[in-house]
């Protein structure tokens, strides 16, 4: 039988939203939280030219 880690985790979370403590068992019990201070540099280009500029 195959179970995914995917599986086992989305039935921790609703146990715990059912009241539930097997979520205490786990390696990391703390959520993750956002990173302050930080912001996403995906799709930046550098030296650009705008559309303006062309």
């Amino acid at each position: 039988m195959r179970i995914s880690h995917e599986w086992i985790y989305q039935s921790i979370h609703a146990d715990k939203h059912s009241g539930g403590d097997p979520h205490r068992s786990l390696r990391c019990q703390k959520g993750r939280g956002k990173r302050y201070g930080s912001y996403d540099r995906r799709g930046i280009i550098p030296e650009r030219v705008s559309m303006d500029e062309r």
